[in-house]
Formats: C-alpha cells, structure tokens, sequence
C-alpha cells in the first residue's frame, strides 16, 4: 500500500487495538515528526504522551473541559451519568493519548507561524506511523 493510495483512501478510525506501542517506536514516530518545518527552527511545540495509570487524569480534564462548554451537563441526573461514564470508558480504552501543544504568541504573525509548525509535526507524527 503507498502513502498515496492511505491518504485517497482514509477513514474516521473509532474503534481502536488495545495494544500498546513499545515506548522506542513512539520515540521514533516522534523523532521522526520532529523534522516538521518551523519558521525561524522555533520547534514551538511541546508532546505529552498519556498512558497507563496517566490516561485517567488526562480523560478526567477532557471530561471536565467538555462540562464547562456544556457539552455534557454537569448534573448528577442519570442520563448524563451514563454519558460521562461512555465516554471515559471509550477514551480508557484508548492505549495512548498524545497531546501536541503550544504556548499561543500574542504576535498574530508569530501565533501564525508557529499554529502551522504544529500542524506539521501532527501530520509528520501520522505519515510516520506508516513508515515504521
């Protein structure tokens, strides 16, 4: 299969392996996006791998944040119960979370320089998934 023929032909993945990626291969995926362009070789951004035990924190804060816009209510009442624990369970599920990040710049240029450099070490990190 080439690279070509998975970017024709991708789909939304919602059900994931429960297996775990050796640590060396994930240092690798992350190597290997680290060649991503920057402007000025800035690399702004900053990686955060959640797994094992850390995946509970991480999914806690995704489910508070999505109280706090309202996505889910922030009740007790049994049908939003039952959401929150669907969620989690599915994001547990999950062997890896990476969070890709960077400090917002109040330069707009800059804040635009680097929000793409972002962008391209999230690309280069899935097209090295293929190549590993």
């Amino acid at each position: 299969m080439t690279i070509l023929h998975t970017l024709k032909n991708r789909r939304s993945i919602h059900t994931f392996k429960k297996i775990n990626i050796p640590s060396d291969i994930l240092k690798d995926i992350f190597t290997y996006a680290s060649y991503a362009p920057t402007h000025y070789m800035t690399e702004p951004w900053e990686l955060i791998v959640y797994q094992d035990e850390g995946k509970s924190s991480f999914i806690q804060s995704i489910l508070s944040s999505y109280e706090r816009i309202g996505m889910i209510k922030p009740n007790n009442e049994p049908k939003a119960v039952k959401m929150k624990e669907s969620m989690r369970d599915f994001l547990m599920d999950i062997p890896h979370h990476v969070l890709i990040y960077f400090d917002r710049k109040q330069d707009q240029i800059r804040y635009e320089e680097e929000y793409a450099a972002v962008l391209c070490i999230y690309s280069k990190c899935a097209i090295s998934c293929l190549g590993i």
